[in-house]
């Protein structure tokens, strides 16, 4: 178990984090003492005591976000917020229409197939249970489309508009940014943003460089583009940023003034949120919400998905238990907004022609080697046999009859029809399929069905770049078409394809020890290295409280999955195990 945790801080994000933090360590050991930073020994201490502020009083804080009591509520902020850009509900309407023709036009300039097809290739499942469709869900999201379009077409140039310091609209924004990471982890994060632009009213905007693999997506927002122009200096402007440490200061300044004088906050401009690869640890508190709502722009990027946590903003809640009881909010997002370009839809249909189409039983495997050729090398033969002892034993991969008593049989059930059961595999290496092939070629199945084996690329190291992108796109989709799924635990890449699949999977063990696999507890993904308590100085009915004992469907993480939090989903997509059709 410890040298798989050893293996995940090699993983993209992780990686990143753990030199930025070295560079800094041995920084502080160098050049501390010169300027007043203090020891490494003393580091820890002083942390605590930047981060958590306790205030003068224990009375809440006169500045209190808007809460959102019901799914009504969200859609009439949303609304508001539309009103209040355009100088009224009407001018909002104006400015926000959109005729027969331009929308037609938009569709035409920004087509998207995956966008009426994707429900299909789920529908025709015959052992997977789908989720139901959310249709509260799809208006929240028509009336963030106008909030969008409106405020664009009103602020016309974003740039420019930033570079003024203008708040004329009264619109408010979110830059998601990622570094260098794999496309799992920028799918997660979208969709974490996005959520919370939904819920604070917050027009998204993503720069357009192919570092955030927008290219490999459909344009979410009717009659609108979440691409900040291309080249936009918005972020290179780092004297108009204000770092978390600055924000928090901030927060902490006014609550000092307003338990001894109670007054309106001083203006914030822009907050970078990143800290360091994720949101700020008071991001989730209910007072450090209502300031970043006097926030025109907020930067969030890093590399971690995050929502779970959304849900356990006090402010928050009730309209996100409302709109998502069943908590299966990452599929409803992922299917409605993060949906393949046309360019990556015409590869996945053809590889679900050509390879998949004619089966009657779908099963995905996702293997991550962390370590990649040195674990490669130690853990394949290990991996193999677990995944195939997972499929015999739950029921979805047939076991096969020794070599004499398959020849005996075969003639005669070589006239009967056979159900064809297709494993797809995706991993950077071949180990699996060249264990799974010939044991299922050469060797008749107990139920009779057949099997075949399919892996679509084995490049041996892991790259990056826009073709990456896209073919990893490609296999997450076709992952998510399966039945079944298998995946690796703490990997962003299957995490996603059952996401977008409303699967729960089977995470496969990479010990020799202990059972071949085991069954996840949720179709939500880990948010990984998230605090399972609050840290909220100004709030102090939550600061110091269990997030777990606050919101009893956010759980820890399984121990053989990430460490962190993650929302349990009321889906369950295998049982029983028999056709659904």
């Amino acid at each position: 178990m410890e040298a798989r945790r050893q293996a995940v801080s090699r993983a993209s994000c992780s990686f990143y984090t753990t030199l930025t933090t070295l560079f800094v360590l041995l920084w502080i050991v160098a050049y501390g003492a010169r300027y007043g930073v203090p020891s490494v020994r003393n580091l820890k201490s002083t942390i605590a005591s930047y981060n958590i502020y306790t205030p003068l009083g224990s009375s809440p804080s006169h500045v209190v976000p808007a809460a959102l009591n019901s799914v009504d509520d969200l859609i009439a902020a949303i609304q508001k917020a539309a009103a209040a850009a355009a100088g009224g509900r009407a001018l909002a309407e104006e400015a926000a229409a959109l005729g027969k023709r331009e929308r037609a036009e938009w569709h035409n300039n920004n087509p998207c197939r995956s966008r009426s097809e994707l429900q299909g290739m789920y529908d025709r499942r015959k052992f997977a249970r789908d989720v139901s469709p959310n249709s509260r869900w799809e208006t929240v999201m028509d009336e963030y489309a106008k909030l969008h379009r409106t405020c664009l077409r009103l602020v016309r140039n974003s740039t420019e508009y930033f570079l003024n310091r203008s708040s004329s609209t009264g619109c408010k924004f979110v830059i998601l940014d990622t570094p260098k990471v794999g496309l799992g982890n920028k799918l997660l994060l979208k969709a974490s943003v996005l959520l919370f632009a939904v819920l604070t009213q917050r027009v998204l905007l993503i720069p357009s460089d192919n570092q955030n693999g927008l290219e490999q997506l459909c344009e979410p927002f009717v009659g609108s583009s979440w691409k900040l122009e291309k080249d936009s200096a918005i972020q290179n402007y780092a004297h108009l940023w204000q770092s978390t440490g600055a924000f928090q200061k901030w927060v902490d300044r006014n609550e000092i003034r307003s338990e001894r004088s109670p007054r309106t906050p001083d203006q914030f401009f822009a907050a970078n949120l990143i800290d360091p690869y994720q949101p700020m640890v008071r991001f989730y508190c209910n007072t450090e919400q209502a300031y970043l709502s006097k926030v025109t722009w907020i930067s969030i990027g890093g590399c971690v998905y995050f929502l779970p946590k959304l849900f356990a903003i006090p402010a928050f809640r009730p309209a996100l238990e409302q709109l998502f009881p069943d908590r299966m909010v990452l599929t409803h997002i992922m299917r409605s907004m993060l949906l393949p370009a046309d360019h990556v839809w015409e590869r996945i249909r053809n590889v679900e022609d050509v390879y998949l189409d004619t089966s009657h039983k779908r099963v995905g495997v996702q293997l991550r080697f962390f370590g990649l050729q040195s674990q490669y090398k130690h853990k394949n033969d290990i991996v193999n046999e677990h995944v195939l002892q997972c499929g015999n034993e739950n029921g979805f991969l047939p076991r096969v009859l020794p070599p004499r008593v398959s020849s005996s049989r075969y003639p005669q059930n070589a006239e009967k029809p056979r159900n064809i059961t297709k494993v797809l595999i995706a991993s950077l290496f071949p180990g699996l399929h060249d264990y799974l092939s010939p044991i299922y070629l050469q060797q008749m199945t107990e139920t009779g069905e057949g099997v075949g084996v399919v892996q679509l690329t084995s490049e041996n190291e892991q790259h990056f770049g826009s073709e990456v992108d896209v073919q990893a796109f490609v296999e997450i989709m076709c992952l998510s078409f399966s039945d079944f799924l298998v995946v690796t635990p703490w990997s962003t890449f299957g995490g996603v394809a059952q996401a977008y699949g409303a699967l729960k999977p089977w995470f496969v063990n990479y010990d020799s020890d202990g059972p071949a696999c085991d069954r996840a507890q949720t179709v939500d993904v880990c948010f990984d290295q998230a605090r399972d308590d609050f840290l909220c100085p100004h709030d102090p009915e939550l600061h110091g409280k269990s997030l777990l004992s606050h919101v009893p469907y956010i759980k820890r993480c399984l121990r053989n999955d990430a460490d962190g939090v993650q929302l349990i989903t009321d889906h369950e997509s295998n049982a029983p195990l028999i056709p659904t059709k």
